[in-house]
């Protein structure tokens, strides 16, 4: 079966495969895989290991028979009970890619499949002699492969040791423990047979380690000196479990470890017979700690000091020398989400075996992580307007629309806190409709809908409504902001602008100071509010903008008609950025900047990027720590590099899904964050990668007349 896969995701994969030679991420970003299953042409959905071939094609063992991926479809290897020549047991346990084949351990034997030619022959093997013609009942499976570096292949059997096959001499050697040891701490001798793993020693390469069902062997590839090791404990129940090797991995240093049924990883010393436990101090979490101490599927490396773990219960990466985890990710069974690398390619795209599909977590398509706080807003869309950060609470907050809570977020345990809103603030549908925060501290802010005031205390998780005099009339509060003299903005709709000193208690109004004489233009809707670093206010109003210079104590207005060339008239967003400039943004695609030395002259510059870069629509616009000008369009979000007039676009598509952006902000870290429907996204400017060219065509195959040509220049 040769199916074509129509998503974007896997568009983007084929070409990395083939094509991309950049960079490794330093920081893996695990969020949501992209899960294939028989849906997209995979042969089973109960996948069980998985290899990349040295031509870059991926190759998944699964319950139904193999399937090869290049990124785009599958080819599927299978078994027919009328086809000798197909795969003799379509139950696949391991796989082994060399320089020309494929190796597929099943149940009853194993398979080699020619990557030149296509071919595949079956084998079988009983008490360590290939049998003439394969039966289907066959008695020896395959669990495991290892491939030395002398090119040896070892496979690990299902009840008779260990298989060795040297390929310059076509000869195999087998392994198997004495049952008489066995024994003596077991009821049967069967378990040691039972070969889950393989490894070579990376401190003597003469050494092969093996883990079974009962107990550790170590082989001299070159004596063929076998010793098993058993780990004894009065508990019959307790050694049974802790003799269980599942999987095996060594450190620089040359430590083993291993995982198990039970217990979780453990660190092994064998020559004295002792087993300890991975440490974890109570530094990591709860969900860390169960991830750890569950049955363990794959321990694989990071790094030189890093390990990932996959349990039963999630994956976790930890550090062997600070004895840390990070990267924390625990399965969730309701949703049916499970993560868990069994194999890290060249370019850090994980691969992880489940019994739903086959799971690919790419760190390309994971530039944007999601934080959604859906599951704890019940009552509506949660649209994430006002973004905060930081709080003492967490590193980030969302004071959102359609919500009858405010959301923190903590970054390091990805755990929302939510801090129910008080009735009186909410609407007759029991939603809070917010218009806007000033933040005067990291524990108060200030938080407006459209007829209330109310001071937000994260401390003590209160809100105190504050009473606005009789004397300031407005019809609709559209806008708060906090300045650095301790004064709280609010913009109306008509009703100009309000300035509440927060230290006097002294309450002024403007209004008329937006309407110039002999001008149409009437104040309209304030919904915009910008400090810049000399204290002056940035204020957008319906068309232009108006300056309130804080030393002077008035209001300076920049409008059509006013005489000046350089004039923005839809503005939406003001930003300065490190040399002095305040950028101003508007929908239609303009950009432009005013010197804050000199603001009272207004736009010195202004770009329309719909001509120079083709951008048509801005919707938001902010400077990041570094100078450059950020600017999210419905499709891409652009770095603008003003003093270079270089910009870099980098797609949602790697990462967002549901695109609906209400906020664009940076976290004190550098991190960018956009606001969306009852969720966040987050992305890391330094992890971000420009957009890509189009992948190169390779070819699969030649038809003429709608028949396939077959022939040796094929």
């Amino acid at each position: 079966m040769n199916k074509r896969i129509h998503t974007r995701i896997l568009k983007w994969l084929i070409f990395s495969f083939f094509f991309w030679q950049g960079n490794s991420f330093a920081q893996i970003k695990i969020d949501e895989p992209s899960v294939l299953t028989m849906e997209d042409g995979l042969a089973g959905n109960h996948v069980r290991d998985i290899v990349k071939d040295p031509h870059g094609f991926i190759w998944i063992a699964t319950n139904s028979g193999v399937s090869r991926f290049d990124g785009s479809s599958f080819l599927n290897i299978l078994q027919d009970v009328k086809d000798p020549e197909s795969l003799q047991d379509g139950r696949v346990n391991s796989l082994l890619a060399d320089s020309s084949r494929l190796w597929i351990g099943n149940h009853t034997g194993w398979s080699i499949y020619e990557f030149k030619t296509g071919k595949l022959t079956n084998y079988q093997m009983e008490d360590c002699v290939l049998r003439d013609s394969i039966i289907a009942d066959g008695y020896t499976g395959i669990f495991s492969f290892y491939r030395t570096a002398d090119g040896d292949i070892w496979m690990g059997t299902t009840n008779q040791g260990i298989i060795r096959y040297n390929p310059k001499e076509d000869t195999y050697i087998c392994y198997r423990v004495n049952p008489e040891e066995v024994t003596q701490y077991f009821n049967s001798s069967r378990g040691a047979d039972r070969i889950y793993e393989m490894m070579q020693d990376n401190q003597n390469d003469s050494i092969i380690w093996a883990g079974s069902r009962s107990g550790l062997l170590r082989i001299n590839k070159y004596s063929h000196d076998l010793k098993w090791y058993c780990f004894p404990d009065d508990d019959f129940n307790v050694q049974s479990g802790q003799n269980v090797f599942l999987d095996l991995y060594q450190d620089d240093q040359g430590r083993l470890y291993s995982g198990a049924w039970s217990k979780g990883v453990r660190i092994v010393d064998p020559y004295n017979q002792n087993l300890t436990l991975l440490p974890l101090d109570d530094r990591n979490s709860a969900e860390a700690k169960t991830i750890v101490l569950s049955p363990t599927a794959d321990i694989k490396r990071k790094n030189e000091r890093e390990i990932w773990i996959s349990s039963s219960m999630g994956m976790l990466s930890y550090d062997l020398k600070s004895q840390m985890t990070s990267s924390v990710k625990f399965n969730n069974w309701q949703k049916d989400q499970f993560y868990g690398i069994t194999f890290l390619d060249e370019e850090n795209r994980i691969w992880g075996k489940t019994s739903n599909g086959l799971n690919i977590f790419d760190p390309t398509l994971q530039q944007f992580t999601n934080y959604s706080f859906r599951d704890y807003n019940e009552v509506g869309a949660g649209f994430a307007f006002y973004l905060v950060s930081p709080s003492k609470i967490g590193d980030l907050a969302v004071v959102a629309r359609d919500v009858d809570a405010v959301y923190h977020l903590d970054i390091n345990t990805k755990k929302w806190l939510r801090v129910p809103i008080p009735k009186p603030f909410l609407n007759s549908n029991n939603h809070y409709q917010s218009h806007g925060v000033g933040v005067k501290s990291a524990e108060e802010w200030y938080l407006i809908d459209a007829s209330q005031l109310c001071l937000y205390n994260l401390t003590e998780r209160s809100f105190k409504e504050i009473t606005i005099p009789e004397s300031i009339h407005y019809n609709q509060m559209r806008i708060a902001y906090f300045d650095s003299n301790d004064n709280l903005w609010i913009g109306t709709r008509n009703s100009g602008l309000i300035k509440w000193s927060t230290t006097t208690n002294k309450w002024k109004q403007f209004k008329s100071e937006f309407e110039p004489e002999g001008l149409p233009y009437t104040v309209g809707l304030i919904n915009r509010i910008y400090e810049d670093s000399k204290k002056n206010i940035w204020i957008r109003r319906e068309e232009g903008y108006s300056l309130y210079l804080t030393e002077k104590d008035t209001i300076l207005n920049f409008l059509p008609d006013m005489g000046s060339s350089k004039i923005i008239k839809y503005p939406r967003f003001f930003s300065e950025d490190l040399n002095g400039r305040v950028w101003v943004s508007s929908p239609d695609a303009k950009l432009g900047f005013a010197l804050v030395d000199q603001p009272h002259k207004g736009l010195v510059a202004v770009y329309d990027v719909k001509k120079l870069f083709g951008i048509a629509q801005i919707l938001y616009m902010r400077t990041d720590p570094q100078g450059n000008v950020w600017l999210v369009t419905p499709k891409q979000i652009y770095k603008f590099t003003p003093d270079k007039i270089k910009i870099e676009a980098y797609s949602y598509q790697y990462g967002i899904k549901d695109l609906e952006f209400n906020a664009f902000t940076f976290l004190p870290s550098g991190e960018l964050v956009l606001g969306g429907r009852n969720s966040i996204w987050i992305a890391d400017p330094k992890d971000l990668k420009p957009n890509p060219e189009q992948p190169k065509p390779y070819l699969t195959g030649i038809s003429v007349l709608q028949k396939e040509l077959k022939s040796e220049l094929v």
